[in-house]
Protein backbone atom coordinates (compact mmCIF):
# COMPACT_ATOMS: atom_id res chain seq x y z
CA UNK A 1 0.00 0.00 0.00
CA UNK A 2 1.17 3.43 -0.49
CA UNK A 3 1.59 3.88 3.79
CA UNK A 4 3.81 1.11 3.70
CA UNK A 5 5.63 2.34 1.04
CA UNK A 6 6.10 6.19 2.39
CA UNK A 7 6.95 4.69 6.14
CA UNK A 8 9.66 2.12 4.80
CA UNK A 9 11.05 5.46 2.35
CA UNK A 10 10.63 7.03 5.80
CA UNK A 11 12.39 4.52 7.96
CA UNK A 12 15.55 4.13 5.20
CA UNK A 13 15.50 8.07 5.57
CA UNK A 14 16.01 8.09 8.84
CA UNK A 15 18.49 5.72 9.57
CA UNK A 16 21.98 5.03 8.44
CA UNK A 17 22.59 2.78 4.98
CA UNK A 18 26.19 1.23 6.55
CA UNK A 19 28.04 0.68 9.70
CA UNK A 20 31.87 0.52 10.10
CA UNK A 21 33.13 -0.82 12.99
CA UNK A 22 36.36 1.11 14.22
CA UNK A 23 39.01 -0.83 16.78
CA UNK A 24 39.50 2.57 18.34
CA UNK A 25 43.32 1.64 19.51
CA UNK A 26 43.99 0.68 15.74
CA UNK A 27 42.51 4.16 14.76
CA UNK A 28 44.50 6.18 17.59
CA UNK A 29 47.51 4.29 16.38
CA UNK A 30 47.91 2.47 19.89
CA UNK A 31 47.54 -0.63 18.39
CA UNK A 32 48.68 -2.45 15.85
CA UNK A 33 47.16 -4.84 13.26
CA UNK A 34 48.35 -8.17 13.95
CA UNK A 35 46.17 -9.89 11.24
CA UNK A 36 47.94 -9.00 8.16
CA UNK A 37 51.97 -9.56 8.06
CA UNK A 38 52.27 -6.01 6.30
CA UNK A 39 49.70 -3.90 7.47
CA UNK A 40 47.63 -1.58 5.18
CA UNK A 41 47.02 2.09 6.37
CA UNK A 42 43.91 2.71 8.43
CA UNK A 43 41.70 5.56 8.70
CA UNK A 44 42.95 7.78 12.00
CA UNK A 45 40.54 10.01 13.89
CA UNK A 46 40.37 12.99 12.07
CA UNK A 47 39.15 10.95 9.11
CA UNK A 48 36.24 9.71 11.05
CA UNK A 49 33.91 12.88 10.69
CA UNK A 50 34.21 12.90 7.23
CA UNK A 51 33.10 9.57 6.68
CA UNK A 52 29.73 10.38 9.31
CA UNK A 53 28.94 13.55 7.85
CA UNK A 54 26.81 12.25 4.92
CA UNK A 55 24.47 10.43 7.34
CA UNK A 56 24.98 7.35 5.39
CA UNK A 57 27.78 6.04 7.72
CA UNK A 58 27.50 5.54 11.44
CA UNK A 59 30.34 4.24 13.38
CA UNK A 60 30.40 1.70 16.14
CA UNK A 61 32.58 -0.65 18.00
CA UNK A 62 34.82 -3.02 17.16
CA UNK A 63 37.36 -3.85 20.02
CA UNK A 64 40.41 -1.79 21.00
CA UNK A 65 42.60 -3.74 19.60
CA UNK A 66 40.78 -6.23 17.22
CA UNK A 67 41.91 -9.30 19.18
CA UNK A 68 39.92 -12.49 18.97
CA UNK A 69 38.29 -12.23 22.70
CA UNK A 70 38.13 -15.66 23.41
CA UNK A 71 41.96 -16.29 23.36
CA UNK A 72 42.11 -13.46 26.53
CA UNK A 73 42.21 -13.57 29.48
CA UNK A 74 38.98 -12.28 31.77
CA UNK A 75 40.11 -8.74 32.87
CA UNK A 76 41.90 -8.55 29.18
CA UNK A 77 38.20 -9.18 27.72
CA UNK A 78 36.35 -6.89 29.25
CA UNK A 79 39.07 -4.08 28.36
CA UNK A 80 38.79 -4.57 24.68
CA UNK A 81 34.81 -4.55 24.68
CA UNK A 82 34.15 -1.73 27.13
CA UNK A 83 37.11 0.26 26.55
CA UNK A 84 36.17 0.43 22.66
CA UNK A 85 33.16 1.21 23.96
CA UNK A 86 33.92 4.10 25.71
CA UNK A 87 36.63 5.60 23.32
CA UNK A 88 34.26 5.21 20.46
CA UNK A 89 31.19 7.38 22.20
CA UNK A 90 33.60 9.94 23.63
CA UNK A 91 35.64 10.71 20.75
CA UNK A 92 32.14 11.03 18.02
CA UNK A 93 30.08 11.92 20.99
CA UNK A 94 27.29 9.99 20.01
CA UNK A 95 26.63 6.36 22.53
CA UNK A 96 27.31 3.31 21.18
CA UNK A 97 24.56 0.87 20.20
CA UNK A 98 25.99 -2.27 18.57
CA UNK A 99 29.24 -4.33 19.04
CA UNK A 100 30.95 -6.20 16.54
CA UNK A 101 33.03 -9.18 18.08
CA UNK A 102 36.39 -9.06 16.28
CA UNK A 103 36.85 -11.69 13.16
CA UNK A 104 33.01 -13.28 14.56
CA UNK A 105 35.14 -14.77 18.01
CA UNK A 106 32.95 -14.88 21.09
CA UNK A 107 31.43 -16.73 23.60
CA UNK A 108 29.64 -16.63 26.77
CA UNK A 109 31.73 -14.68 29.05
CA UNK A 110 31.85 -11.84 26.52
CA UNK A 111 27.98 -12.27 25.53
CA UNK A 112 28.02 -11.41 29.56
CA UNK A 113 30.36 -8.68 29.13
CA UNK A 114 28.40 -7.48 26.16
CA UNK A 115 24.71 -7.97 27.97
CA UNK A 116 26.11 -5.91 30.98
CA UNK A 117 27.18 -2.94 28.79
CA UNK A 118 25.43 0.12 27.47
CA UNK A 119 24.98 -0.98 24.09
CA UNK A 120 21.91 -2.79 22.57
CA UNK A 121 23.17 -5.40 20.98
CA UNK A 122 26.12 -7.03 19.58
CA UNK A 123 26.91 -8.66 15.83
CA UNK A 124 28.72 -11.89 15.48
CA UNK A 125 30.23 -13.21 11.60
CA UNK A 126 27.12 -15.68 11.91
CA UNK A 127 25.14 -15.34 8.80
CA UNK A 128 21.74 -15.96 8.56
CA UNK A 129 18.03 -14.45 10.17
CA UNK A 130 18.07 -13.01 13.84
CA UNK A 131 14.44 -14.66 15.46
CA UNK A 132 12.77 -13.90 18.05
CA UNK A 133 15.08 -16.45 20.24
CA UNK A 134 18.50 -15.10 18.79
CA UNK A 135 20.26 -13.20 21.90
CA UNK A 136 20.44 -10.17 21.46
CA UNK A 137 24.66 -10.27 22.48
CA UNK A 138 24.80 -12.69 19.35
CA UNK A 139 23.06 -11.19 16.65
CA UNK A 140 23.68 -12.84 12.74
CA UNK A 141 24.37 -10.73 10.07
CA UNK A 142 24.84 -11.03 6.29
CA UNK A 143 27.13 -9.23 4.56
CA UNK A 144 26.99 -7.81 1.26
CA UNK A 145 30.68 -6.27 -0.20
CA UNK A 146 29.04 -4.58 -3.65
CA UNK A 147 31.00 -6.80 -6.15
CA UNK A 148 27.98 -9.49 -6.30
CA UNK A 149 26.12 -9.87 -9.66
CA UNK A 150 22.96 -9.14 -9.38
CA UNK A 151 22.00 -13.17 -8.91
CA UNK A 152 24.53 -13.61 -6.18
CA UNK A 153 22.78 -10.49 -4.35
CA UNK A 154 19.35 -11.82 -5.26
CA UNK A 155 20.64 -15.19 -4.16
CA UNK A 156 21.89 -13.78 -0.41
CA UNK A 157 18.48 -12.12 -0.17
CA UNK A 158 16.62 -15.53 -0.45
CA UNK A 159 18.85 -16.77 1.99
CA UNK A 160 21.90 -18.86 0.49
CA UNK A 161 24.00 -17.98 3.00
CA UNK A 162 22.15 -18.35 6.26
CA UNK A 163 23.03 -21.10 7.62
CA UNK A 164 26.91 -21.65 9.24
CA UNK A 165 29.56 -20.59 7.05
CA UNK A 166 32.04 -23.68 5.81
CA UNK A 167 34.61 -22.68 8.40
CA UNK A 168 32.35 -23.01 11.31
CA UNK A 169 30.91 -26.98 9.77
CA UNK A 170 34.73 -27.83 9.15
CA UNK A 171 35.70 -26.88 12.76
CA UNK A 172 32.07 -28.57 14.24
CA UNK A 173 33.38 -32.04 12.14
CA UNK A 174 36.68 -31.61 13.69
CA UNK A 175 35.48 -31.09 16.76
CA UNK A 176 33.30 -34.06 16.81
CA UNK A 177 35.44 -36.01 15.63
CA UNK A 178 37.84 -35.42 18.17
CA UNK A 179 35.39 -36.29 20.87
CA UNK A 180 34.53 -39.84 19.06
CA UNK A 181 38.19 -40.43 18.72
CA UNK A 182 38.66 -39.27 22.38
CA UNK A 183 35.39 -41.77 23.80
CA UNK A 184 36.67 -44.72 21.60
CA UNK A 185 40.48 -44.17 23.77
CA UNK A 186 38.25 -44.33 27.02
CA UNK A 187 36.37 -46.90 25.85
CA UNK A 188 40.02 -49.17 24.85
CA UNK A 189 41.89 -48.29 27.77
CA UNK A 190 38.52 -49.53 30.13
CA UNK A 191 38.39 -52.72 28.84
Amino acid sequence: TATTEISTLSLHAALPISTVFLPTGIISGRERSTWYHTSPPFMDWDDVPDLMSGGVVEVQPHGVAHFALPKLGDEEAKDEILGSITELGERVGVPSHTYSYAAGRYGPREQAIIAASPVRGAVTCDAGINRADTAWTALRRTAVYGWESDGEFASILEGAIDGPSAVRRARAAAAAARLRVASRLRTFSIA
